[in-house]
């Protein structure tokens, strides 16, 4: 489950937000993911469990660059479902634009990409972040499950994808909804990834203390 609920940490009231949000998982037996932001923009998960794990936003839009912290890591979430265990990678809102972070993420073993956003820009054409949505699933062989604001202006649809690049949900513009699907992993494959040159190009991560 994803909620884009962005004034969830800068309420005065966050203590209760996060309670509810957290006792929302425990009771629904769901896993809960969420946007925020405080001194950083980040992606917060809550587990049925009572677990939670947070990713900090790398690459800050303009307008926040200054005023908020950027993160400095790429980390990989392990879900643990009945099914079996399920890596995640997250990314939000103009990390959309940066394709290097998709595919390390899938290259570090995420499974599914589950993308936060408060997109709701009149200025940005309509459809490109869309199409960005279905390219990096195709081309990373991942699911992704995303879910913007719900307001007329947005520009990046609330939706579900597979790893071939198939819209197996989308919600209309504008309006609140829930998106159901079952997925099957066995869709997830590195076909594409291990046919990389990387004599000719390669990605590297720079390790942060946190992670080693």
């Amino acid at each position: 489950m994803t909620i884009s609920y962005r004034a969830l940490a800068t309420s005065t009231r966050r203590p209760n937000a996060l309670e509810y949000l957290a006792g929302l998982a425990r009771e629904r037996r769901i896993h809960l993911f969420c946007g925020c932001g405080d001194w950083w923009n980040a992606a917060l998960y809550l587990s049925p469990a009572g677990a939670s794990w947070t990713y900090r936003k790398v690459n800050l839009a303009t307008h926040e660059r200054g005023r908020l912290a950027a993160g400095s890591e790429l980390p990989t979430l392990r879900l643990c479902l009945d099914s079996g265990p399920l890596s995640v990678g997250v990314q939000m809102c103009r990390e959309i634009l940066f394709a290097e972070q998709w595919q390390y993420l899938a290259g570090a073993g995420a499974e599914i990409f589950i993308y936060l956003t408060n997109a709701a820009n009149p200025a940005v054409p309509p459809g490109v972040w869309r199409s960005h949505l279905i390219s990096h699933a195709a081309a990373n062989q991942r699911f992704i499950v995303a879910a913007n604001i719900a307001d007329p202006r947005q520009h990046c649809p609330s939706m579900i994808i597979s790893p071939r690049g198939e819209v197996l949900g989308e919600l209309p513009h504008g309006e609140a909804g829930i998106l159901r699907a079952t997925i099957d992993t066995e869709e997830i494959s590195d076909w594409y990834l291990d046919q990389r040159r990387t004599d000719v190009v390669r990605l590297r991560y720079r390790e942060t203390a946190h992670d080693s």
